[in-house]
């Protein structure tokens, strides 16, 4: 893990540096938001435009529409608390900019505490699986290789906050289209 984390982290260097090192901060994250909430009213629209002339159908993207926001909602909800509070300090792995593995550009600080999993990686998975979309999709992927090469985070890191995230999502977006169902 070491030569991809350095060979990665080189990237940092290059003239996408700045990028790489606003893709993992904070404020990218209403960014973030701001293009979850166009993807999720893009598709909306497009496919009231297809249904016009069924109310039936108006009324069943109404419901997936909500279905997705309330899943990302719940989804950040839980994946936010259980990747800083309880897995970062119950597995206790170091950063890589920690032990002098990796360079963190300027002006960005290695971050606090542990790094096992990537909390950036595990909320965009969430919100992109809890939304169903490909383009949050690779929101997610740019955002977990942006960690790697900012050098706050191993590859696996990046890895197992996507598998949380990912399937936080896909489980509350199963979970709310079953109750948006009954309702």
């Amino acid at each position: 893990m070491g030569d991809l984390t350095a060979a990665l982290n080189a990237w940092s260097r290059g003239p996408l540096g700045p990028a790489w090192a606003w893709l993992g901060t904070s404020s990218a994250t209403p960014w973030l938001a701001v293009i979850a909430t166009v993807v999720i009213c893009a598709r909306l629209y497009l496919a009231a435009r297809v249904a016009r002339a069924d109310g039936k159908a108006l009324g069943h993207l109404a419901r997936r529409a909500g279905s997705a926001l309330l899943a990302a909602a719940i989804a950040i909800a839980i994946s936010d608390p259980l990747c800083s509070r309880l897995l970062k300090p119950t597995f206790a792995s170091p950063r890589p900019c920690t032990i002098g593995v990796t360079t963190v550009p300027a002006p960005l600080p290695c971050g606090s505490g542990y790094a096992m999993p990537s909390t950036h990686a595990s909320n965009t998975a969430a919100v992109a699986a809890a939304v169903q979309s490909p383009v949050l999709g690779a929101v997610s992927a740019l955002v977990g290789v942006s960690r790697v090469v900012d050098g706050q985070h191993w590859p696996s890191d990046v890895v197992a906050g996507w598998a949380i995230g990912g399937l936080l999502g896909a489980a509350t977006r199963w979970l709310t289209d079953r109750l948006l169902r009954a309702v």
